[in-house]
């Protein structure tokens, strides 16, 4: 044995675990109080998602955010039904995010402005304002969805 590498003890094996999970622990308990801050149990408990009806596309990788503050860069996934559009967090960051699903006739696309930048905004029925930005592409790829399913 090699005496300028001394072996791995239990010790160590115990402290590695304990740092892992520490850091899991912190991870998963940001996303949980992101999930109370910025609103997406407001819009789970409006808009329950039922599980009906097979995406017709998605879109993976979303920008997007709600109130002012929160953003959701990169996490996002967006799926489009006959009936509406459901809105989920990628598997990673779904801890406190259960998907929600907003049908078509409760959906609205505006242009709105969050911060400087210029964006595309959800008004929903059941909520009052934005209740949440998208980028414009996203926002105007909303738009044809639920163009191709709304009367």
């Amino acid at each position: 044995m090699n005496a300028a590498f001394p072996p791995f003890t239990m010790y160590g094996y115990v402290g590695a675990f304990g740092v892992v999970f520490f850091v899991l622990f912190v991870f998963y308990a940001v996303l949980f109080i992101i999930s109370r801050m910025s609103g997406w149990q407001q819009l789970v408990e409006k808009y329950p998602d039922q599980g009906v009806g097979m995406p017709a596309s998605k879109r993976y990788f979303v920008y997007g955010g709600m109130k002012k503050y929160v953003n959701y860069n990169g996490s996002l996934v967006l799926e489009s039904t006959a009936t509406g559009l459901r809105v989920r967090m990628a598997k990673l960051f779904s801890l406190g995010h259960p998907a929600f699903f907003i049908p078509w006739s409760d959906l609205t696309v505006v242009d709105a402005k969050r911060g400087i930048t210029f964006t595309k905004g959800l008004q929903l029925a059941r909520m009052d304002g934005v209740a949440m930005y998208v980028t414009p592409g996203v926002g105007e790829w909303i738009a044809t969805e639920k163009g191709k399913y709304s009367v």
